[in-house]
C-alpha cells in the first residue's frame, strides 16, 4: 500500500500540464520501466516561478514529479540542484528498495538536468 503523502500527490492534478513559452524544458524515461516525465517551467532572477509537468508511469514517478513542482515554487536554481534523492525521499516520507528508487531519481534529474542546461545557455 503507498503512504497517504504520496498518494496525494499522485491524486494532485494542479501540476499538469506543459507551460506555453518556458524558460526551461526537460524530458526523461526509464526504458526499462516504461516511466516518462517532462518539465517545463519559468524563471524570475533564477527564482523558479511556475513548474507544470507530464508523464505517464508508476505513482512514485508521478507524485515525485508532482511533489517536485510544488517544492520548487519560489526557490532558487542551486536549491533544487542540490537537493537529493535522500532529501526527497525524506520529504515524501518514503522508504524505498533498490529498483524503486529510480522511480524517485527520474523525477528528480529531469528536472535538474533541465536546471543545468538553462543555467549552460543563459
Amino acid at each position: 500500500m503507498y503512504h497517504h503523502l504520496l498518494m496525494a500527490y499522485f491524486k494532485n492534478e494542479s501540476h499538469r500540464g506543459t507551460l506555453a513559452a518556458p524558460d526551461f524544458a526537460s524530458r526523461k524515461s526509464n526504458p526499462s520501466c516504461g516511466d516518462e516525465i517532462s518539465f517545463t517551467g519559468r524563471l524570475a532572477n533564477s527564482i523558479i516561478t511556475d513548474l507544470k509537468y507530464e508523464g505517464a508511469g508508476c505513482i512514485i514517478s508521478q507524485a515525485t514529479a508532482s511533489f517536485l513542482c510544488e517544492y520548487a515554487q519560489g526557490k532558487k536554481i542551486p536549491d533544487i540542484l542540490a537537493l537529493s534523492i535522500n532529501g526527497v525521499l525524506d520529504k515524501l516520507e518514503l522508504k524505498l528498495g533498490p529498483n524503486r528508487l529510480q522511480c524517485v531519481q527520474l523525477s528528480l534529474e529531469s528536472l535538474q538536468d533541465a536546471l543545468t542546461s538553462y543555467r549552460a545557455h543563459a
